[in-house]
């Protein structure tokens, strides 16, 4: 199980880099990721960004954390705080 401080850092990082979002737009816990512009065409990229990439995702944390995706189960209905606590409760170190 990964902190939820370090789930929430991960799934913030990863919404800016799925949807260009910059450092100083806000991004609030109870914001549903359709609002922020991660719609069903970008699901899958978004959660292979969480599970896959070293640069923001769970493999660049030290030490580096791995989930399986399909752990991923939610769409664009769901808010930052559902997606952040998924990759809490399942992520796994590597």
């Amino acid at each position: 199980m990964l902190d939820l401080e370090l789930a929430m850092q991960v799934t913030l990082n990863c919404i800016r880099d799925e949807t260009g979002l910059g450092e100083d737009d806000p991004i609030e816990a109870e914001d549903n990721l359709l609002r922020l512009g991660i719609d069903d065409t970008r699901m899958d990229q978004f959660k292979n960004r969480i599970a896959n990439d070293g640069t923001h995702g769970l493999p660049s944390l030290n030490p580096p954390f791995l989930i399986d995706v399909g752990l991923l189960d939610f769409d664009e209905t769901a808010t930052v705080a559902d997606v952040s606590s998924k990759v809490a409760r399942n992520a796994v170190l590597a």
